[in-house]
């Protein structure tokens, strides 16, 4: 007796269906197999903006910018001069070990002047 076998004839079913829409969908855009391959679909372009994945971006390239290339102790110091160009037992961090830039709607930790 398998684990689908133990649920009821329903759920089982809405399993099942979700698997199948899962399977025939498209990895790329989503969209089901049998619309996205139909070289006779048009398709038009479109844009959606993000501001805040937008700014997120933003600050990643300014934190590539003043970081890019260097290591650290550990200590993230924000004086780029702090940074090594090379990464030693001193330090073994690249600028990007560890760190995630995003954004948020407030400033969350206003101390940190990770970008200068």
């Amino acid at each position: 007796m398998g684990a689908w076998d133990a649920l009821p004839e329903d759920e089982r079913a809405w399993w099942i269906a979700r698997h199948e829409r899962e399977r025939d969908r498209c990895q790329h855009c989503g969209s089901p197999r049998s619309e996205c391959s139909d070289r006779d679909k048009l398709w038009y372009p479109q844009r959606s903006i993000c501001f805040a994945t937008m700014e997120a971006a933003a600050a990643n390239a300014r934190y590539e910018d003043r970081y890019g290339g260097k290591f650290h102790d550990g200590t993230f110091p924000t004086d780029p001069a702090q940074w090594s160009d090379k990464r030693t037992p001193e330090t073994p961090y690249g600028h990007r070990d560890g760190v995630s830039i995003w954004v948020a709607p407030m400033d969350l930790a206003p101390d940190d002047d990770f970008l200068g």
